[in-house]
């Protein structure tokens, strides 16, 4: 995993900043044994917050050399649990979703209440509480649908076309209510598709996971559609950064997107992972789904011009540190060629 710097930087010429140390700051990171929420406990705890984790699971695969946050063990669909974890943090890390895009369309129901109304008893548990700042994980790459400008700004109409980002944007919309009505401040990240160290490549977390793991294991690659879909890729480091970035935000803007600003198609990164690994499987092409938007590519230029984050990691360097985890976490794989 990579770090990010110590340090943030004090007092950007549009006054978005405070020259603000985060040690002893004490923040939750609900869904912190994930691919993001473990990252970013790791990050966090190297610039000296006190972090606790929320869920089911106290583990990660980033908690090692002695980083590990404290843990309390809840689920998120009880009150009690949700509300006993807000008390005395100054900040909530809101990274938990149970969902993907595929099984929120199959079961829009179970998404919304294993996950819309959780998190607005987990708001209501941060105004309770008196949290300080709320930083919410959306999804940059479902919210805003099949958007007519690409790259997309935060200022287009979000209008997902899949339950996965119905749900993000109705949380987000949540958010806003209790800004307004409650005066909680907030920050919302629409994230593209990260990738990196720490993703699974069984959970349907994303395709360059399942894509390096069937290339390294001579498994056939499965793609919907033709290939042609067009995704914006961004190394966990960069989303990791943009998180403890945003923690010391001062100013209006509450949303900002998170990604690298340029699109890869599904066949791309098929061919790129290829060319890395010599892989001698297939491709199984299958019947497009509906969920998928054809092109989504975010513009980060508000959170480039309202912060001092920019996305640093390549996509030929990411991929093959995300190549070489996988490797040391999914052995044997001896029968592959490497570059």
């Amino acid at each position: 995993m990579i770090l990010i710097g110590l340090r943030y930087i004090a007092m950007l010429k549009d006054g978005d900043f405070m020259n603000q140390d985060i040690s002893g700051m004490r923040c939750l990171v609900t869904g912190a044994g994930g691919f993001l929420g473990s990252h970013l406990v790791a990050s966090l705890i190297s610039k000296g917050a006190v972090v606790t984790g929320f869920g089911r699971t106290p583990f990660g695969p980033h908690f090692e050399d002695g980083i590990k946050p404290k843990w309390i063990l809840g689920s998120f669909d009880n009150e009690k649990e949700v509300t006993r974890a807000c008390e005395g943090q100054d900040c909530i890390f809101h990274l938990l979703n149970s969902s993907t895009p595929a099984s929120a369309t199959l079961n829009p129901a179970s998404d919304i209440t294993s996950n819309v109304v959780p998190s607005i008893h987990l708001l209501e548990a941060c105004k309770l509480a008196k949290v300080k700042k709320f930083i919410f994980a959306s999804s940059g790459g479902t919210v805003y649908g099949a958007a007519t400008q690409i790259p997309t700004t935060e200022t287009a109409k979000a209008h997902p076309i899949s339950a996965y980002g119905v749900s993000k944007l109705t949380i987000e919309n949540y958010l806003a209510f209790f800004g307004h009505i409650h005066e909680l401040d907030y920050r919302i990240l629409r994230i593209t598709n990260p990738y990196g160290p720490g993703q699974s490549p069984f959970k349907q977390q994303g395709v360059v996971a399942t894509f390096i793991h069937a290339a390294l294991q001579n498994q056939p690659i499965n793609i919907w559609g033709d290939g042609s879909a067009v995704r914006d890729y961004i190394y966990i480091s960069d989303v990791i950064d943009a998180f403890t970035e945003i923690l010391t935000h001062t100013g209006e803007d509450r949303i900002f997107n998170i990604g690298s600003g340029t699109g890869k198609s599904i066949s791309e990164v098929w061919q790129d992972i290829k060319k890395m690994i010599n892989p001698k499987s297939k491709i199984i092409y299958h019947a497009s789904r509906k969920l998928d938007v054809p092109v989504s590519i975010v513009d980060t230029t508000l959170m480039q011009n309202k912060t001092t984050w920019r996305p640093k990691i390549n996509w030929n360097n990411g991929l093959k540190m995300t190549r070489d985890w996988m490797i040391d976490q999914h052995s044997p794989i001896s029968s592959i060629k490497v570059q």
